[in-house]
């Protein structure tokens, strides 16, 4: 019965996006080797040999400096993404061998090289993909690491976007060791220039906006983004032959999260919303595209059931420059999921109402109620007035369920406590409130 517009997890039962369907699930332990180390090494030869002919595993002896080829490994046969291998550190070879055979240790069909490049904190980043078939060929995409200074086995291999057609975006960003963020994005080789995006800004009534700043290259981008980029960042390409729809990516912390974050409110009497750790994936999947929740003030406003099966949150968010968001969140049986975003105008009150809309034909429109039970005026242009109850648990049917149930959006209402006394008074925003990352 979520009528929220979000749509980067849409919650229960969703369907896989292109990464999913090629990378398992989140939580699933990367597939560790097949063979001994010695059988690692044979394959990273045959790999390099076929993606970079000009590359050895005898680092020292001389190289011919022939074009990377873009055939697919022996081992595999897949005709995967077979982009030019980019980037300032693709004709080293003693350091690309080291990390082809470091990613394969971990992942063990990895046979593509994309990038192999130095970012602006010293470290160095290598970008590996493998060729899968999981009903369309497709490449995995593995990011290796190498701290600062660090030694290649030093460096930490996580999973990168999925690539499915040779016109997309790869992407990748972290938080290095220096505070500042960087984002790497490749595309086919060419003229293509890119945009950035550090992240979402807020005007003072809450409304969202994208700021993006362009930076021209041939097909590849390393961009530093500065200490202030949000946990997630946008990238778009411009060119001909290129997907143009910009790209979500999330930036990757090199330090631990804490798995359960500090949510006031969860532990005490009555809450009714979902547990702790439901409560902590779903804020990391929603407002943790816009805030660092490891860093932010979080507390539950209103919790509830309304319609028996769902349970849910309304928790505020406390940016730690003093931006605030309500996020909803919600638990259905073994699934949690975040159900919208929306940063709180300057000067509005944290326990603003939260607008529900109807999820199928059979739900009405709801108003979560922060304030607590009561009563409220619901007033729309061209109707007369209605007074409503909030029952004890803080909710009010605004629109009755129908085929087709008016938008309470636009709507004033004023909230009045038990004894009648007025507790605030706003203006139901429109739909699509609460997906800041909604933005092009």
């Amino acid at each position: 019965m979520f009528g929220s517009t979000y749509t980067r997890d849409v919650g229960p039962g969703r369907a896989g996006g292109p990464d999913e369907l090629v990378g398992g699930a989140p939580d699933k332990e990367p597939r560790r080797p097949r063979g001994s180390w010695l059988v690692g090494l044979l394959l990273v030869g045959v790999a390099l040999a076929v993606v970079r002919p000009e590359l050895s595993l005898h680092a020292d002896q001389p190289t011919a400096r022939a074009r990377p080829s873009v055939a697919p490994p022996t081992s595999n046969p897949l005709n995967g993404i077979a982009w030019e291998p980019r980037g300032d550190l693709v004709g080293d070879n003693q350091f690309t061998v080291e990390a082809m055979v470091r990613i394969i240790h971990e992942r063990s069909e990895a046979g593509r090289l994309f990038f192999a490049g130095r970012l602006p904190d010293g470290s160095r980043l290598v970008l590996a993909g493998t060729d899968v078939n999981r009903g369309m060929v497709a490449s995995r995409v593995h990011a290796l690491l190498v701290p600062p200074g660090g030694e290649v086995a030093a460096g930490t291999v996580t999973e990168a976007s999925a690539l499915t057609d040779p016109q997309q975006v790869l992407a990748w960003a972290a938080r290095g060791r220096n505070g500042k963020v960087v984002v790497v994005a490749m595309t086919r080789p060419g003229p293509v220039s890119f945009e950035v995006s550090a992240g979402v800004a807020f005007a003072s009534d809450g409304s969202p906006e994208r700021r993006w700043s362009a930076t021209s290259t041939n097909g590849v981008v390393v961009a530093d983004l500065g200490r202030d980029a949000d946990p997630i960042v946008a990238v778009r390409a411009v060119g001909p032959g290129v997907f143009s729809l910009p790209l979500i990516v999330r930036v990757t912390r090199q330090e631990a999260t804490r798995p359960v974050l500090r949510v006031a409110g969860v532990a005490e009497r009555g809450y009714g919303g979902p547990d702790a750790a439901s409560v902590s994936r779903a804020l990391r999947a929603g407002a943790g595209a816009v805030a660092d929740l490891g860093e932010a003030r979080l507390e539950v406003i209103w919790s509830g059931s309304p319609n028996g099966s769902v349970r849910l949150a309304l928790v505020l968010v406390t940016r730690a420059d003093g931006q605030r968001f309500q996020a909803l969140v919600g638990q259905q049986g073994e699934y949690e999921f975040p159900a919208g975003v929306r940063a709180l105008p300057d000067g509005a009150s944290d326990v603003l109402p939260w607008l529900l809309l109807p999820f199928s034909p059979d739900d009405p429109t709801l108003l979560l109620c922060p304030t607590g039970p009561g009563s409220l005026v619901y007033r729309r242009q061209g109707q007369p007035d209605r007074v409503l109850p909030i029952t004890p648990e803080g909710v009010a049917a605004l629109v009755e369920p129908g085929p087709s149930p008016p938008s309470a959006s636009g709507a004033e209402v004023t909230l009045l406590d038990l004894d009648g006394a007025v507790v605030l008074r706003t203006t139901l925003p429109d739909a699509g409130f609460d997906d800041p990352l909604d933005l092009y």
